[in-house]
């Protein structure tokens, strides 16, 4: 039990793994099969051969639809999403009723940053422009003076 390892709370179940196609064989043409061609068996001295033919699969020929199926990545796939219900009740185990509270409790937090982040980033944009307009004054405070004590 010591050393069992653990999530961190930042850890986030992935829902959504890849799918991944049969990749499909490439078969032999339609000349080449048709020969018979001599195919080394194993086990045996590079000499002896098996006269006989490759098979020809019309199954794992490949078609451009399993082409393109199979060149798909995943985010180019249509995901068909199940509306997640809101509250905890809606929901028939222990185990998820408390990932729903989870996602609620961190879905407030992530909303209370972001606000936070929103009010810091005005006030630091209006920090910015009285600097800028006191900058401007200090000039031209700076410049009357000089020209006062100039004459």
């Amino acid at each position: 039990m010591k050393n069992r390892r653990r999530l961190l709370d930042s850890a986030i179940p992935s829902l959504f793994l890849p799918v991944l196609a049969p990749v499909p064989t490439i078969s032999a043409s339609a000349d080449i099969a048709a020969k018979n061609t001599e195919i080394p068996v194993a086990g045996t001295s590079f000499k002896k051969t098996i006269a006989g033919s490759p098979r020809k699969d019309a199954n794992n020929t490949p078609t451009p639809k399993n082409q393109n199926h199979c060149l798909e990545t995943p985010t180019k796939q249509k995901r068909k999403f199940s509306p997640i219900p809101d509250t905890p009740s809606a929901f028939d185990t222990p185990v998820k009723k408390h990932l729903c509270r989870r996602i609620i409790e961190l879905n407030n937090v992530v909303n209370k940053k972001d606000k936070k982040i929103k009010k810091l980033s005005d006030s630091n944009r209006r920090l910015k422009r009285q600097i800028v307009s006191l900058k401007s004054l200090l000039a031209k405070l700076v410049n009357k003076n000089l020209r006062l004590m100039s004459t």
